[in-house]
């Protein structure tokens, strides 16, 4: 078991490290001189693989966790996680916005 000083120093030394990754995957703008399609990508590909991870041992872990016993109660979670994922893809579609990258507007009127 860790010691009080022992956890504190294992949070500042992960607060650092999360800290340090983020000043440098964020410091690409300043070494990237015109805009690839190809690291966009990428950048994106990486961001959505590392959302999902949290999402899954932040949310998804626990609660299959918490109801192992109920078989129904089971089935209930992959369904109300597609759905969040249904909804958000119901809002990109009917929300209005712009696609900065195509110039294209998904809404008639510009205001």
């Amino acid at each position: 078991m860790l010691s009080n000083s022992q956890l504190f120093l294992l949070a500042l030394v992960l607060s650092i490290f999360n800290w340090l990754m983020t000043f440098l995957g964020s410091s690409l703008v300043y070494f990237v001189k015109s805009k690839s399609q190809k690291l966009v990508s990428i950048a994106l590909g990486l961001a959505a693989g590392i959302m999902i991870a949290a999402t899954f041992f932040s949310l998804l872990l626990p609660a299959i966790q918490q109801v192992e016993d109920h078989l129904l109660l089971l089935f209930l979670i992959p369904l109300v996680f597609f759905s969040g994922g249904l909804f958000l893809r119901l809002c990109d579609k009917f929300l209005p916005h712009e696609h900065f990258s195509s110039k294209r507007r998904s809404y008639k009127y510009s205001f």
